[in-house]
């Protein structure tokens, strides 16, 4: 009995001794593979094998896509051969660059390499090169190598990196195996020293011990590196649930009360691995069971998304698809009377004046809803539409126009509430011919380039993944290359100026929403300042008009929020 009491405890001895060394070897690991990949990360270089055509000055800077300087301007040698430049910059949270030479002479690419810390994460070359060309007159792609020529020097050549997905996996299990590696080895050091906790509290204990203090520390590291990041191949923006996370607050000696609040707020926003885990929740929700985690997204077919914008106050896309409750006499009169102060106020100056309504997405794609919704034959916007029109005042609502041009190519985005260019651009040839009188050429004569996308503002808001829409990009004059500075005027990303180089020199004042992002690329190439500000009731229309002095006047609102006009 007494033996087999001994190695009963024997053996217990040995279990709790692995319990321990288990838990310590997860703890470490932890704790060693946030700085591990932090310092592969931070460096990242990337490598261009170029050479230019004749001798010449050279200089070259690479911006992320965002227009921020991953690297410092350098000079390049420019003597005919080839040659590799090594730009250090932090590649952990781009996707791709610009890349920009200030030199008019040709440039020959032959192959783009991505490394971080020496370790190569992906190359470049032959057809499977992802580049656009910004304002180069010219780009050759041959066997072995791109030629870029510029039209004039300080051209911008943009590269982006579809394929880092391989590139940060590899680097997330070397950073992996390095960090098992270093907690093996301190595991082993440290052992012997919790043979006396391990006596006293039992392994299971210290296990658990440890477990609890690993979490502990994933959420005080988070600030610091986001545990995500360092496992997920892709990055995924912070706005992931559509609004901007808790930034952590600061200590205030004057009011410490509230400080324990503001600080759970902030670690609620920043738990380790949270986007992953509710993102895979909802993924798993709507590719399994087909539901939505968000009641203001409609799971339509076909992989199309819907917004249900009453659930989030902000006008009600749904009625209006059904033309339930007509909007009153009392509301037209208000919507015509605010617009046509507008107008008058842009008359009495000289100044042409537009009001555009962009028709809500599912009054154009109405047939991709969810079944058991009805498209009413005469919509609240159809009425509203018409007493517009008799009312003299310089409108567009381009409905008939997009169902007309819906054809193959979507117009709207599948995973967006929001247009694309060339549902945008349908209806700008429309705007432009009523403030100038002038015409546009036609959509199927301008080039337009296709990317694939993951998601949209309403796959954002479900927090869906592994979806695909399409990213449309108009070539609408090429010729307008040059620069393009953007002045913010205040808080709200609505509200900017927008400087363009090469642009007719003429000023624009967009008073707009969201529906105005896809404009803008083309009002932008007409007009050499355009001074952009979220409509409000409160702007005073004339104050504006005296301060910019603009050339135009637009007014831009998307069908749903016509409320706002109706309670201006």
């Amino acid at each position: 009995m007494k033996i087999q009491k001994n190695a009963h405890r024997g053996r217990m001895a040995v279990l709790r001794r692995r319990w321990a060394a288990g838990g310590l070897l997860a703890l470490l690991f932890v704790l060693c593979v946030f700085p591990i990949r932090l310092w592969m990360e931070g460096f990242s270089t990337l490598e261009i094998e170029y050479r230019v055509s004749a001798p010449t000055s050279l200089t070259a800077e690479v911006r992320s896509t965002d227009g921020a300087a991953l690297s410092t301007q350098r000079a390049l040698v420019g003597d005919g051969a080839w040659h590799c430049a090594s730009f250090p910059c932090p590649l952990k949270d781009f996707s791709g660059f610009w890349l920009r030479f200030e030199s008019a002479q040709a440039v020959e690419i032959r192959a783009v390499t991505l490394r971080t810390a020496g370790l190569r994460r992906a190359v470049y070359t032959g057809a499977d090169f992802p580049y656009t060309i910004l304002d180069a007159a010219e780009a050759e792609t041959g066997a072995d190598s791109w030629t870029l020529r510029p039209a004039r020097a300080g051209a911008t050549w943009r590269f982006s990196a579809p394929a880092q997905t391989a590139g940060r996996i590899k680097t997330a299990a070397l950073a992996c195996a390095l960090a098992f590696a270093a907690a093996a080895a301190l595991t082993y050091a440290l052992l012997p020293r919790l043979q006396r906790l391990t006596e006293r509290a039992g392994g299971p204990v210290t296990a658990l011990a440890a477990v609890f203090l690993t979490a502990l520390l994933l959420s005080l590291a988070q600030p610091f590196a986001g545990a995500g990041k360092l496992f997920s191949p892709t990055h995924e923006e912070d706005d992931f649930e559509n609004r901007t996370l808790a930034e952590r607050p600061v200590f205030d000696a004057a009011q410490p009360e509230a400080f324990p609040a503001q600080y759970e707020t902030y670690l609620n926003d920043h738990i380790p691995f949270k986007q992953q885990l509710v993102g895979l929740y909802s993924s798993i929700l709507y590719h399994c069971f087909h539901q939505s985690t968000d009641d203001a997204v409609l799971l339509g077919q076909d992989g199309w998304l819907f917004y249900d914008s009453a659930k989030k106050g902000d006008g009600d896309t749904l009625r209006d698809y059904a033309g339930e409750e007509p909007y009153s006499d009392a509301e037209t009169t208000a919507a015509i009377d605010t617009v046509r102060a507008l107008w008058e106020t842009c008359k009495a100056r000289g100044i042409p004046f537009a009001f555009l309504a962009p028709p809500n997405k599912s009054n154009i794609y109405g047939e991709y809803l969810p079944e058991g919704y009805t498209r009413a034959a005469r919509q609240r916007m159809d009425a509203l539409a018409a007493q517009f029109t008799r009312s003299g005042l310089p409108f567009l609502y381009p409905k008939s126009l997009l169902v007309e041009h819906k054809g193959v190519e979507p117009l709207y985005y599948k995973l967006d509430s929001h247009w694309n260019e060339r549902g945008a651009y349908f209806a700008y040839r429309e705007l432009y011919a009523l403030l100038y009188g002038e015409t546009l050429p036609p959509l199927v004569e301008l080039s337009t380039a296709q990317e694939t996308i993951g998601k949209g503002d309403l796959s954002k808001m479900a927090q869906i993944s592994g979806m695909r829409d399409t990213l449309y990009t108009v070539g609408y004059r090429p010729e307008v290359s040059g620069e393009a500075v953007k002045e913010s005027l205040g808080r709200d990303p609505f509200d900017f100026i927008l400087r363009q180089e090469g642009a007719a020199e003429r000023t624009v004042l967009l008073l707009r929403d969201s529906y105005a992002i896809a404009l803008i690329p083309f009002l932008q190439k007409d007009h050499a300042t355009l001074v952009s500000l979220r409509y409000s009731p409160a702007l005073d229309i004339a104050a504006l008009i005296d301060q910019y002095q603009p050339d135009a006047v637009i007014l831009e609102l998307v069908e749903r929020n016509m409320p706002t006009l109706m309670n201006s």
